[in-house]
């Protein structure tokens, strides 16, 4: 793990200092920054209703994007601090403790947790984002550097996205970044090609994928496939993903995943969003067929294998300046459902104003809820 973080240190300075000057040339630089600001009432079931089930979080965070263009050259860096108050301080210590990621902003996978008082109430978590740079070599572009590379269909499963971890944590899914080289290209006027390796200390355990995709147009099928090796598991992976519209807009995903001791592991995703007038929907399917691997611990602690899981999302533009949005994650087999409501209002220009109420439903009824109130400046 050290020898991964003083890679990812090398490489994070190495475009830092270099691609920066490389790439920038008079008038290119592009500044941006969100701040906002969350406070949540919460509900945590602990034995009997009392007093102790009820608790208050805050969030302040902070994230800046900077970005720099030249001829046949762009670089980027996106870095986002974290000051966590409550509950949700004690909540990232301890899921920190359980996490195998390394403690580190610039490893791989990794980000930093400081805890700002002797007791857990107060957490700083800094994340580096994205430090990449991008060269254009003619019909081919090359990224390196930490970026998301997204190879999925799926909002909140995505099992052909071999390199991109999934993030439920919020109110929409997401997907986490990766340090990774990434050299892609076109074939013909309808497809293209993606050479991906996101090497570690150890070379042979790192990941590494070629990816072709194409759009039947005579169809109407936008298509790809993918082969490629997990060597931090010993796994030999194959994909397949898939898109079409038929007035509502299907996809689906494979992941196969083969062993070096001749274990196969199968997973796959099917969903479909439409849209109604003012109204946009959303549904997903996903079989997980990696045991904890592929896993969504809907209750925020990793651990459960289960193996059926569905998302549903429903979104209502009320107007030009606010937002209803419903949705729902289910574990089937846990009996599992985490609901959310939340309303964005554009309160004004460059302000956003978002109230949200989560929560984690069981077959003992509600376990866990939190209301919050959320305004983001941009600048």
């Amino acid at each position: 793990m050290k020898g991964d973080a003083v890679g990812a240190a090398v490489l994070a300075a190495a475009i830092l200092f270099g691609a920066f000057p490389l790439a920038a040339q008079e008038g290119s630089f592009e500044f941006a920054g969100v701040f906002s600001r969350s406070d949540a009432a919460a509900y945590a079931e602990a034995g009997e209703l009392d007093a102790a089930d009820f608790s208050w979080t805050a969030a302040s965070a902070l994230e800046l994007e900077l970005r720099a263009a030249g001829e046949g050259a762009r670089a980027e860096a996106a870095f986002r601090a974290t000051l966590l108050n409550g509950s949700a301080a004690r909540a990232l210590l301890a899921l920190a403790a359980l996490s195998p990621y390394p403690a580190s902003p610039f490893a791989s996978g990794g980000a930093l947790v400081v805890p700002l008082t002797s007791e857990p109430d107060a957490v700083l978590f800094l994340e580096l984002r994205s430090l990449q740079l991008r060269l254009d070599l003619g019909d081919a572009r090359l990224r390196a550097g930490r970026q998301v590379v997204n190879f999925g269909r799926g909002q909140a499963f995505s099992p052909a996205d071999v390199f991109a971890r999934r993030d439920l944590s919020g109110l929409s899914p997401a997907r986490a970044p990766a340090d990774a080289l990434r050299l892609s290209g076109p074939i013909g006027q309808l497809g293209g090609w993606d050479l991906v390796a996101a090497p570690r200390a150890v070379p042979e355990d790192g990941t590494y994928a070629a990816r072709a995709w194409a759009w039947a147009w005579a169809f109407g099928v936008d298509g790809g496939l993918l082969a490629g090796r997990d060597g931090r598991r010993g796994d030999w992976l194959a994909a397949a993903d898939f898109q079409f519209d038929l007035g509502a807009t299907f996809r689906g995903e494979a992941l196969l995943r083969y062993s070096d001791s001749g274990d196969a592991h199968a997973s796959a995703m099917a969903g479909l969003d439409w849209s109604l007038g003012d109204f946009i929907m959303a549904a997903e399917y996903y079989r997980n067929g990696d045991g904890a691997a592929g896993a969504v611990p809907l209750s925020g602690v990793p651990g459960a294998d289960s193996e059926h899981y569905l998302f549903a999302t429903l979104g209502w533009q009320m107007g030009d300046f606010a937002t209803l949005a419903a949705s729902a994650l289910a574990d089937l087999d846990e009996g599992l459902w985490a609901p959310a409501l939340s309303l964005a209002v554009d309160a004004t220009q460059n302000a956003d104003l978002v109230l949200a109420l989560r929560g984690l439903v069981g077959s003992g009824g509600v376990s866990s809820a939190a209301l919050a109130a959320t305004l983001e400046l941009s600048f």
